[in-house]
């Protein structure tokens, strides 16, 4: 009879004692991500990253790379900002390599859209689409359709 006693008090404290503790889970990090489709076709990188740094003038650059995006930079980028890549100025500048030629590009038409810079947490996320032009040594060449671009939660270095 004892016995049973001890063992519903000690199943009871140890219920009681496991209860109060918070259990967290350390690895529910947002997956970094950076996908588009590249004329009808998916286009996903897992391992982009992005640089915000100061740079002269006092002015805030962010750049993302990737193997086949090898520039995308914002000058004094903020969140919840469109940029209309078809009179960017300053303020973006995008450099795509198209792995068959290895033919580099601009964008001609298209947008930018930046959702979030979070330096605290060091993530950044935007959406963008636009059509890009590849350049030729004799002028102009093809275009090349972005569409449903993404980076999602891409960890940003900060220098």
């Amino acid at each position: 009879m004892a016995k049973g006693i001890v063992y519903k008090l000690g199943l009871v404290l140890g219920i009681t004692i496991l209860s109060s503790f918070t259990f967290s889970n350390s690895e529910t990090t947002e997956v970094a991500l950076f996908s588009c489709v590249i004329n009808n076709k998916p286009f996903l990188e897992e391992s982009s990253s992005a640089i915000l740094r100061k740079i002269t003038g006092g002015e805030t650059q962010l750049s993302i790379t990737n193997e086949r995006f090898i520039k995308f930079s914002f000058l004094n980028p903020k969140p919840m900002e469109r940029i209309d890549l078809s009179n960017p100025g300053r303020r973006v500048f995008i450099r795509y390599e198209d792995p068959a030629s290895l033919q580099i590009g601009q964008p001609v038409s298209g947008y930018v859209f930046i959702t979030s810079i979070n330096q605290k947490e060091k993530l950044v996320s935007g959406e963008f689409e636009f059509d890009m032009e590849l350049k030729t040594e004799s002028g102009p060449g093809r275009i090349v359709k972005i569409q449903k671009g993404k980076f999602e939660n891409l960890p940003i270095e900060i220098r």
